[in-house]
Formats: structure tokens, C-alpha cells, sequence
């Protein structure tokens, strides 16, 4: 997850520059791309939030059975 986190903050910090320099030019394709690329980095991050969650979800049962 902090790996991809790591690589999505870097993603955005490109994009967010690309994303400004072409909406202040009027480029709407290029806008449009950078706005994608955001996304991707985004749901990359997400999807591991989500691998992780479900290992917590299935190990946090087990550990409440042991403890009573």
C-alpha cells in the first residue's frame, strides 16, 4: 500500500502540473488526459486499500475467536 501510495503522489504531482498547463492553454484532449492519469494513480492505491482490507477482514475473525 505505501508503495503504491508513494507512486500515486508522484503521478499526481506530474499530472497536477500537466492538468494546469492545459486547461490555462485550452487544451480540453490534454486536460482530459492528465485528468485520467490522476485517476489511475488514484485507483491504483485503491485497489491495494482494498487487497489489504480484505486480508484484515479475513484475519480479524480468527484473532476475535482466539482471544475468547
Amino acid at each position: 500500500v505505501a508503495e503504491a501510495a508513494h507512486t500515486s503522489a508522484t503521478i499526481q504531482r506530474e499530472m497536477t502540473a500537466r492538468l494546469k498547463k492545459a486547461l490555462a492553454e485550452g487544451d480540453h484532449n490534454a486536460a482530459a488526459d492528465a485528468r485520467n492519469a490522476l485517476w489511475e494513480g488514484l485507483y491504483t492505491t485503491y485497489k491495494k486499500i482494498y487487497e489489504l482490507a480484505a486480508v484484515s477482514n479475513d484475519l480479524a475473525p480468527r484473532i476475535e475467536k482466539r482471544e475468547t
